[in-house]
């Protein structure tokens, strides 16, 4: 750890993880750690964004526990429950509607479960 004692600030300079996160991640390259980071980052993005409060999850839940998700329902028909649900949000709560479906929910877990059509 780089430590250095600033004149001009009269203090202790101890740098902090994210000013240096980029030096590490070279030296040490892919880790489970940035593995990890990876996929939290979208999570965090959607939190910040306001779309992981409860009013969001509960309108999530109350459009998709109507329909079963499952190899007959295709792609179009699930992009179109997402697109009901981003809607809703806007028109609720009022967060963006273009957010919630850049948000990882759009992906998680569900486009697995459905058929190409």
């Amino acid at each position: 750890m780089y430590v250095e004692y600033g004149d001009y600030d009269q203090r202790w300079l101890v740098p902090t993880d994210r000013d240096h996160a980029w030096h590490f991640e070279e030296m040490l390259g892919d880790t489970a750690l940035t593995r990890a980071n990876r996929l939290v980052k979208p999570w965090r993005k959607a939190a910040d964004a306001g779309l992981i409060e409860g009013k969001v999850l509960g309108i999530l839940n109350r459009v998709f526990k109507r329909h079963y998700i499952g190899i007959s329902c295709g792609r179009t028909e699930l992009v179109g429950y997402y697109k009901m649900w981003a809607d809703t949000v806007e028109r609720e709560t009022g967060r963006s509607a273009d957010r919630a479906l850049e948000s990882p929910f759009v992906e998680w877990p569900l486009y697995y479960c459905v058929s190409d059509g």
